[in-house]
This record gives C-alpha cells, sequence and structure tokens, in this order.
C-alpha cells in the first residue's frame, strides 16, 4: 500500500486526494459501503464541480444486489454530477461483467456514469491527468451557466 491517509468502509478502503478518490475494493461490495464511498465521492464533486476515482478492483468480487440498486438510485438521484470513474486491476472478464452491470444500472437510473479502465495505477493516473482539464473545463461552463 502506499503512503495513502486510507479510510475503510466495511472490507472497502477509500481516501481522497485533491480531486481523487481513490478506491481499494476487496470481495464483494456492500450497500452500507457503497453509500459510504459514493456520499464521499459527491461531496467531492459539489465541492469542486466535479470528481475522478480511481477504482483498484484487482481482488473485488463484485456488488450485492442491495448495492448495485443503492447505486442506481443513488445516480437517478444525481443526474448532473460530473467525474470519471477508472477502474484498474480488473480481468478482462471483470470488465465485461462491470460494463454489463453499469449499462443495465444506468438505463434504470436513466444516467450513465463515464467509466474507463486501465491495465494498471499508472495508466489510471496517466489517464485520469489526460481527462483533468476537460472535466476542469467543463465544470467552469456549468459554474458560469449558472450565475
Amino acid at each position: 500500500m502506499s503512503e495513502r491517509a486510507w479510510q475503510s468502509a466495511g472490507q472497502q478502503l477509500y481516501c481522497v486526494e485533491g480531486d481523487i478518490q481513490w478506491l481499494r475494493l476487496r470481495g464483494v461490495v456492500e450497500e452500507s459501503e457503497l453509500r459510504t464511498i459514493t456520499e464521499q465521492g459527491r461531496d467531492l464533486c459539489l465541492r469542486l464541480g466535479y470528481y475522478i476515482v480511481l477504482c483498484d478492483s484487482s481482488v473485488s468480487t463484485g456488488m450485492s444486489p442491495s448495492a448495485r440498486r443503492y447505486n442506481a438510485d443513488f445516480n437517478g438521484a444525481n443526474p448532473g454530477l460530473l467525474g470519471l470513474s477508472i477502474v484498474y486491476g480488473a480481468s478482462q472478464t471483470s470488465r465485461v461483467l462491470l460494463s454489463m452491470l453499469l449499462r443495465g444500472m444506468a438505463l434504470l437510473a436513466k444516467n450513465q456514469p463515464r467509466i474507463l479502465f486501465a491495465k494498471d495505477e499508472a495508466e489510471a493516473v496517466a489517464m485520469a491527468n489526460a481527462e483533468r482539464p476537460l472535466l476542469q473545463a467543463e465544470a467552469a461552463r456549468r459554474k458560469q451557466n449558472r450565475t
């Protein structure tokens, strides 16, 4: 593990550094764990105007049914959040399953969260660095339109 100031939500680990919410998912993600993680991400977005999630899913085995329902409800209730999630460490099979799961939740919630896949943490960080200026510009545009 790095020198990050990790916190736990059940068996899941998370921390925030600047505009990035780091996740280390383990086993099955339960609703209470996901609730803590998503609320922190939403707060980050409300503070900065956007969010970036870098998620290590190398030892994750999925989400419980109640966590999937909560995620769909959360995305439906928060359609204007501007952000990006980059998942790394997922096997090819996990990528396919996660993509299918997210598409299904997005259809139910009528909100498609933006998710990219990276092979490892270094690639995820590079992708986040490339996407950040686009997110910042869109956040500034949205802020200007509100005033």
